[in-house]
Order: structure tokens, then C-alpha cells, then sequence
């Protein structure tokens, strides 16, 4: 569950390798598909219908020869798609504080007076899609050498949406069909591995590079409007997420790793360095295009709000981070067959991280200051 191998710092818990395909001398071909609706589901023992979803998922694999016994070809493309019914807090139940009556109004008033169709008190579809492409190339230019070429592109996206939390002034409240955000990833990764035998000893390089996109997008490009419900301290939400006004991270990761292995009698040691360098780059930005907070349905009609807060950059791009870390790792290991039932693995690893910003902040330190 948990093997000690030198090579894998910084981790306590299973160990799990996963190889993936790869193409041979024969031209070989795959589709698949499957689909899964509430229309294809019976109804429960009391004879009621379970709530709209559905999930669609097909792809494609396909494999064979470039080079006959020399060069190979992989790929794969998977793409799936789900939607299923929010179920929240609605406006038809009493103690949700906000009658449909009230949501009906507010969203005519946010169409009408100030552009913005937020949708309205039924509840919305909540989407689930995703990609997934895997190409592979293997190439085995001599014997004792053999080339692997992957490029992984993965892209995920999902809708969020909140009528639970809808006491705050200034941010989340009961939204509208229309508002919420989506999440959504994307990962690409580029790896090439390399291993030659040189008798009792071979050598493995790997050399990657990914990118890492997360954001969280708010579904209407406008500031967030909060207007007080049918109850005290219930507010209803139209526009924007305050968690999402144009906020993004990227992480680009490069990795250079190279391990020597050979056998000595019943000794096989390793020698290797494992090295990634991580550039981050996150503009989480709370509130950027401001959040309007209102009385009631009436005062917004009337535009009479009650606050109104907005985040300012107080330099060009906001509170922006942007910065280089790296890992550079070394590491020897002695795996011992003492005998047929007992194998004994000592190893010694050596990891030191180098940041590109400062441990300290002396302006912060200086205005802390008594």
C-alpha cells in the first residue's frame, strides 16, 4: 500500500502506476457510447418519477503502425456530458423567505432597468461536460532503446449555484435561474520518455511540461445585485458571483528527471535527480466589479440602494501573484534480495526548494511597527 521507493519523495500513502496503451503492428480501432436519461428509469414504489438528468458519453480509440516493428501510434478522444436538476431551497416554500412572486419582480426590474436577465425563481439545469484526448507515440529506434512521446489534453467544466446561503449583505444570496458561475479546468500535459540498457545497467530520462487553468466564470458579466427577500436578512441574487468577477489561475510545470540503474550481484541501485520548475500565476480578485445591495424590491425599482462595495487595484492588475518555485531533488537507493522471500530497500533523498519571491515583506514588517 504504502512501498518505499527513493524515487517518489514527499508522499505517504499508495503507490499506484498506471501504463497506458500503446499501438502495435496491427491497425486496431474502437467506438463506444452510452447513454443514461430519466426517461429510461421506471418509477419509485409510490409511483413517482425521479427528477430530470441525463448523461451522454461516446469516444473513439484507434492504434496501429507507423513504421513497422519501429514506430507506433496511439490515441484516444472521450468526451462526456451531464446535466441534472439543482435541487435548493425554492421559492414556492415558505421558509426560503423569497415568494415567486418577489423573485418574478426582481428579475423584470434587473431585465428592464438595468439590462441584466437574471433569469428567474425555477430552478436551472446544472451542466456537467468534459473532454479528455490521449495521443501516443513509441518508437524503438534499436534494441536496447525506446522512445515515448504522450500528449494528455483534459478540459472540465461544471455549473455552480447557490440558494443556501442567503443571509449575507454582501455576497452569495438566492439566485436567480440565470446567475451562479461555472468552474471549469484544464490540464494539458506534454512527456517524452527515454530508456536505454547499456548491459547490467540502463538509464531513463523524462522530460514534461503542463499547464494547469482553473477559474471560476461568473455566468453574467455585471456586479452582483443583493435584494432583501419576503424575510428579514434573506436576500436574492441576480448577476454576477462575487468569487467569480474575472478570476483565473495558471500553473506551468517543467520536469527533468534522469535515473541510472544497475544490478551487482543481488544489489540494484539507483542514482537519479528529480527536478520541476513551477511558475503560478493567480488574479483572485474579490468583488472587482462591485456588489450593490438593496432594501427590497422596491428600492431597486427606484435604484435606491442600501451599500454599494467595489475592490480597487492600488497597482496595475490587482492583487496579482505571480511567481517561480522550484524543486531540486537528488536521491541514491539500494534495493537487496537477501534472499528468495525478503528483499531489503535503503535509500537516502535530498529535496531542496528555491522560491523566486522573498521570504519577507519590509514595507508590511516597517508599517506593522509600533
Amino acid at each position: 500500500i504504502a512501498p518505499f521507493d527513493v524515487r517518489q519523495g514527499g508522499f505517504s500513502g499508495a503507490l499506484v502506476n498506471a501504463v497506458t496503451r500503446s499501438g502495435t503492428n496491427t491497425l486496431r480501432g474502437s467506438i463506444f457510447s452510452s447513454i443514461g436519461r430519466n426517461g429510461l428509469v421506471g418509477r419509485d414504489t409510490a409511483g413517482a418519477r425521479v427528477s430530470d438528468f441525463g448523461s451522454v458519453q461516446y469516444g473513439i480509440t484507434a492504434g496501429g503502425p507507423i513504421i513497422r516493428n519501429k514506430l507506433h501510434f496511439f490515441a484516444v478522444a472521450d468526451i462526456q456530458s451531464r446535466h441534472s436538476a439543482f435541487v435548493g431551497p425554492a421559492a414556492v416554500d415558505p421558509a426560503t423567505g423569497i415568494t415567486v412572486a418577489t423573485a418574478e419582480r426582481a428579475a423584470r426590474i434587473l431585465r428592464d432597468n438595468y439590462g441584466i436577465n437574471a433569469g428567474g425563481p425555477e430552478s436551472p439545469l446544472m451542466r456537467q461536460p468534459n473532454q479528455n484526448i490521449f495521443l501516443k507515440l513509441s518508437w524503438q529506434p534499436g534494441v536496447n532503446n525506446s522512445i515515448e512521446l504522450t500528449h494528455t489534453r483534459v478540459n472540465a467544466r461544471t455549473d455552480v449555484f447557490n440558494r443556501a446561503i442567503r443571509n449575507r449583505v454582501d455576497r452569495d444570496g438566492w439566485q436567480l435561474s440565470n446567475s451562479g458561475s461555472v468552474a471549469r479546468s484544464t490540464n494539458v500535459v506534454t512527456r517524452a520518455r527515454l530508456i536505454s540498457a547499456f548491459g547490467a545497467a540502463s538509464n531513463e530520462l523524462i522530460a514534461s511540461t503542463g499547464m494547469i487553468d482553473d477559474g471560476t466564470d461568473s455566468r453574467i458579466g455585471s456586479p452582483l445585485f443583493l435584494v432583501q427577500g419576503d424575510l428579514l436578512n434573506t436576500y436574492l441574487a441576480g448577476g454576477s458571483v462575487k468569487g467569480a468577477q474575472g478570476t483565473d489561475t495558471q500553473q506551468h510545470v517543467i520536469e527533468i528527471t534522469d535515473n541510472v540503474s544497475w544490478s551487482v550481484a543481488r544489489h540494484l541501485l539507483t542514482l537519479g535527480s528529480e527536478n520541476h520548475i513551477v511558475h503560478v500565476r493567480d488574479n483572485f480578485f474579490l468583488g472587482s466589479w462591485g456588489v450593490w445591495t438593496f432594501g427590497g424590491v422596491d428600492a431597486l425599482e427606484l435604484g435606491q440602494p442600501l451599500r454599494y462595495e467595489v475592490a480597487l487595484p492600488l497597482r496595475p492588475g490587482g492583487p496579482l501573484a505571480d511567481y517561480t518555485a522550484k524543486l531540486l531533488s537528488g536521491y541514491l537507493q539500494d534495493r537487496w534480495t537477501v534472499t528468495d522471500r525478503m528483499t531489503l530497500t535503503v535509500g537516502l533523498r535530498v529535496d531542496q526548494p528555491l522560491f523566486g519571491a522573498p521570504d519577507r515583506n519590509p514595507t508590511l514588517v516597517e508599517d506593522a511597527s509600533p
